[in-house]
């Protein structure tokens, strides 16, 4: 579903004054984001190669005018680190089944992940793509890819593919393991994992590529449905209203057991989390719309530039 939202006052004003101060702009953006262009050479090489094999890779029926492509894309390499990369492709009839079934298909579209072995100096990238026509959705796989890259490229520089917050590994776990996402302890979960910074990293760097990649304008991401920044800012701040809407004891005890948290502890982190997740996104936005007024762009004065939150 195509939906726009807006910037209050305060906060577009805040990033009209960033804007204005060009000659800092792009430094602010890389260390805010983490940004990498040896991560982003990467992924739009093996974009392209990916594509490629989207229009010569047989393909699975799932249902009437949606297939199923399974196939390996070529190895890569950061410095001693190998990245194998195992894609699920979604293939669209047409753009029209597209728009019917996205909404059915978006958690799997969306939801690629990464398995690291740091001692063997290897990861394992499953990636689920999307191609309408066999035409890759370039915006959408990029973004995907480049979230996992990110977390790779990051492990590489660590030496380590464990975490060192014991909770955030409690809360991956838990939401890896649930099977009713309205769970209390799924929704504490969810909340606690994408307030962790390394998941903002992760998220904006796929939000880069989503718009580097799109097809058409996008200042101010009128498809949220099909951007996953987005989806997991909304999650997030789904999640902890409706956390902070259940009974404090109930939840206290969970975080308690789970996690060795206090109540207020949590919250805190949680909208510091929020905070921070939603100023990356729009530094990211903020970059994207003055690179591409830079490049000839004309903003739609009627919308007044508004690009984001509520």
């Amino acid at each position: 579903m195509s939906k726009r939202i807006f910037l209050t006052e305060k906060q577009f004003n805040y990033i009209l004054v960033t804007e204005s101060k060009l000659n800092i702009l792009s430094e602010m953006v890389k260390e805010e984001q983490s940004i990498n262009n040896d991560v982003t050479i990467k992924v739009n090489e093996e974009i392209d190669a990916i594509a490629e094999l989207i229009r010569t890779t047989e393909k699975t029926e799932l249902e009437s005018g949606v297939y199923l492509q399974k196939f390996k894309a070529p190895m890569f390499n950061f410095g001693e680190y190998e990245v194998n990369v195992s894609v699920n492709n979604y293939e669209f009839k047409d753009m029209n089944t597209f728009k019917e079934k996205f909404d059915k298909y978006c958690y799997k579209i969306l939801g690629s992940a990464m398995s690291p072995s740091i001692r063997f100096k290897h990861f394992h990238i499953f990636l689920n793509s999307c191609s309408i026509s066999g035409g890759i959705r370039k915006d959408i796989t990029a973004d995907n890819l480049q979230h996992e890259v990110e977390h790779a490229y990051q492990m590489s520089l660590s030496g380590s593919d464990v975490p060192k917050d014991k909770r955030y590994n409690i809360a991956y776990g838990t939401l890896m393991s649930a099977t009713d996402e309205n769970d209390l302890n799924f929704l504490i979960a969810l909340a606690l994992y994408y307030s962790y910074p390394s998941e903002h990293d992760g998220f904006v760097n796929g939000l880069y590529q989503f718009l580097q990649n799109s097809d058409k304008p996008m200042f101010w991401l009128e498809d949220v449905a099909e951007n996953s920044a987005c989806k997991a800012y909304f999650q997030l701040k789904d999640a902890i209203a409706k956390v902070e809407s259940a009974d404090v004891n109930e939840v206290s005890k969970i975080l308690k057991s789970t996690y060795n948290l206090t109540y207020n502890k949590y919250i805190n982190f949680i909208h510091k989390g929020i905070k921070r997740f939603g100023k990356k996104i729009g530094n990211v936005l903020s970059k994207h719309r003055k690179d591409a007024i830079e490049n000839g762009a004309i903003l739609n004065e009627s919308i007044g530039g508004r690009i984001l939150f509520v």
